[in-house]
């Protein structure tokens, strides 16, 4: 049995303390996106299923409300909750990314070489480094970018400014948590 409904207080506390931890410009940003979140989740016993967050237009919500059907999913894929934490998915990433969410100190570039990397799913090193903040913090959620300024992934840093100056240039720089690459690799 699968449900598709509103998120209710815990959950909304469980996003919201998530989001707040990685940017203080995105709880702001999702409240200014007018739409409306809703989770699906499922009584069945798989047993790595983690309820996943859609956002939706409010005037979608409305239809979804008055609907008699089963719904398993509808809106955009924002993520999902695991272990009480929210993980914003990349798409949830872009969306709050378009309403300003996310500052310049969540966004490093790549070069060629590291776009293709990213892609296939690999960390981002320093030779794969075209622009980082000038304040990157290890442990930090960001937005990886091509040169042309497309959205390719998300990561966490593994190092902060002032030790990526001694990196080597095989050092790592950030993990790729995902990226747009994961479609095609997936089973």
């Amino acid at each position: 049995m699968k449900s598709f409904r509103r998120i209710n207080e815990t959950e909304q506390g469980i996003i919201r303390n998530s989001l707040g931890k990685i940017s203080n410009t995105a709880l702001s940003a999702l409240a200014k996106s007018n739409n409306e979140l809703y989770i699906s989740e499922s009584s069945s016993s798989k047993r790595y299923f983690y309820p996943r967050v859609y956002l939706l237009p409010n005037s979608l919500s409305e239809i979804i409300n008055r609907s008699k059907s089963i719904i398993y999913s509808a809106g955009l894929f924002f993520g999902f909750i695991k272990k009480g934490k929210f993980l914003i998915s990349l798409e949830g990433a872009f969306s709050l990314h378009e309403r300003d969410g996310f500052t310049e100190e969540h966004q490093i570039y790549v070069n060629e070489k590291g776009e293709k990397s990213v892609l296939y799913g690999n960390k981002i090193l320093k030779n794969m480094i075209l622009k980082t903040p000038s304040n990157l913090k290890k442990n930090s959620f960001v937005l990886i970018f091509n040169a042309l300024n497309e959205l390719i992934a998300i990561g966490q840093t593994q190092v902060d400014d002032e030790t990526i100056h001694n990196l080597e240039n095989d050092g790592i720089v950030a993990l790729n948590l995902v990226d747009k690459g994961y479609y095609l690799r997936k089973q």
